[in-house]
């Protein structure tokens, strides 16, 4: 795909955004998940599976998405996949069961393994000599997101258990 600089630099900054919301918004509920799972279990077990059912969802779709990305371009893929961790964090703030949030996590993940398909729209395109200085934006948007997301999360979780959840599928529809 040859873009010119600009349209390149849009797309970049595009892509970095999508990977900051997605780890902020993984990691938004880190610190409010225990008390939520808690209000269905006290099995501490419950809350990592969340976690599990999560990763392992995002570990078999991201190769999955990534061919489907191929095959019908890359920013369908990631809208698709943006929405769908939208819906995902609106289910998890509605809870109500045990089930229902380990469902919410189910679709994220398979929605959120946008990794693949990200990484793929930056070698498309970057130029060669500049894909490695253009892939330092994911480590980039990992290590804020990582930053921002605990801290809204707790900030939130303050005021409203649920707030956290439903500001991530927020920033998702953004």
């Amino acid at each position: 795909m040859k873009l010119d600089q600009q349209t390149t630099k849009r797309v970049l900054r595009l892509i970095f955004f999508i990977m900051l919301m997605d780890i902020v918004g993984m990691s938004i509920i880190f610190p409010v998940a225990p008390y939520i799972v808690q209000r269905y279990s006290n099995d501490a077990l419950m809350v990592t599976m969340l976690t599990v059912i999560y990763a392992g969802a995002q570990f078999f779709a991201a190769p999955a998405l990534g061919k489907i990305s191929d095959r019908v371009g890359r920013r369908p893929v990631l809208l698709i996949s943006v929405f769908g961790s939208a819906v995902g964090y609106f289910i998890f703030g509605l809870g109500g069961a045990l089930w229902v949030l380990s469902l919410s996590r189910l679709i994220d993940g398979i929605t959120g393994g946008n990794i693949s398909t990200a990484s793929a729209y930056i070698i498309d395109v970057s130029k060669p000599e500049e894909r490695t200085k253009n892939f330092t934006l994911l480590g980039m948007a990992y290590g804020l997101g990582f930053i921002l997301g605990p801290a809204l999360g707790g900030v939130l979780g303050q005021w409203n258990l649920s707030a956290p959840v439903y500001l991530a599928g927020s920033i998702f529809l953004v």
